[in-house]
């Protein structure tokens, strides 16, 4: 559990006007699954940051790691899958959630950039550099 990263990933890339309400709700753990019941469809991120993914998913993640230089081989997951929701696994690992039914946002290094997957279809985000 990293609140403080959670934290970043909301104040770098959610709209000012729901920060406070989702860093109220991932601050305690009695309204967390508030946050993540509205992360399939989750429509509060700051658009401009973000472009639409549309191919190979886990090619675009490993290509953006590398322009941005990422020196960590795992990431950080928030997710509606209890099983990974608020774990550290390996990139690959963490790759090989994505595609189910539960949403997912992947943290890369200090919040440098993530990974949206809403419930589909064309419900795929990654931020851009």
């Amino acid at each position: 559990m990293n609140i403080q990263l959670e934290i970043q990933v909301i104040e770098k890339f959610v709209r000012k006007e729901k920060q406070s309400r989702y860093k109220q709700f991932i601050s305690s753990p009695k309204n967390r699954k508030k946050f993540l019941n509205e992360l399939s469809h989750f429509k509060d991120f700051k658009g401009e940051m973000f472009e639409e993914v549309k191919t190979n998913e886990k090619e675009i993640i490993f290509q953006q790691l590398k322009a941005i230089k990422g020196k960590s081989n795992s990431c950080y997951i928030i997710s509606e899958n209890s099983t990974i929701d608020q774990k550290e696994l390996s990139i690959e690992d963490a790759t090989s959630f994505l595609g189910s039914d539960l949403s997912i946002i992947l943290v890369f290094g200090e919040a440098e950039m993530i990974y949206y997957e809403g419930e589909p279809p064309n419900n795929r985000f990654i931020s851009k550099l």
